[in-house]
């Protein structure tokens, strides 16, 4: 069962949600345009990889990204290789790059949020506000949060007490801010 709940961030917060949004989205871009180059020289690119040589330059080269947690930076070099393997396999198009203000969102590892009663607890941030109280019924399994019409949204995903066999794998939450809502689900 899926529970979607709008944040009530401060400026502060909508400021970081805005800065995450950004990293990932040009490590995104930064990981496509890299994969793209490759395939191009008729080498066989891989999301791992494109982490790897990511990780390996960031801290020089992009400081900046350390201001935000570090799935905003790792966790679309994953996405891009699923992208990448649902294209090859006809269920997609090919990936493209990202524009600012479109499905802007960032991704927090399940293990790395908290949600109590009405608030979220993200990492580097603190808690944020939830303008609804957490629904308590289950485990939770992951989440996600996207924009939608200039809101700040968390979905996430809770095993139902009552349909176990509805569990899917752990993955975590996304959050971000924006205009538009993204559908994709992590």
């Amino acid at each position: 069962m899926t529970h979607k709940t709008e944040l009530d961030p401060t400026n502060v917060q909508r400021g970081y949600f805005a800065r995450a949004c950004g990293t990932a989205r040009f490590a995104w871009n930064r990981g496509l345009a890299e994969w793209n180059r490759q395939y191009e020289e008729g080498l066989k690119p891989s999301g791992p990889a494109l982490k790897k040589a990511f990780n390996a330059i960031k801290k020089e080269e992009f400081p900046w990204v350390s201001d935000v947690l570090r799935d905003a930076n790792s966790q679309p070099f994953s996405n891009l290789q699923t992208a990448f393997g649902n294209f090859f396999k006809g269920r997609a198009k090919r990936p493209h790059f990202k524009k600012k203000g479109i499905g802007d969102s960032f991704y927090i590892a399940n293990d790395k949020f908290r949600i109590d009663e009405n608030r979220i607890r993200i990492p580097k941030l603190g808690w944020v506000r939830m303008k609804e109280p957490f629904c308590r019924f289950g485990k939770i399994m992951g989440g996600d949060g996207f924009p939608d019409g200039g809101q700040v949204v968390c979905q996430y995903r809770r095993q139902d007490e009552y349909h176990p066999g509805n569990m899917r794998k752990p993955s975590g939450c996304r959050c971000g801010s924006g205009r538009e809502a993204s559908g994709d689900i992590v």
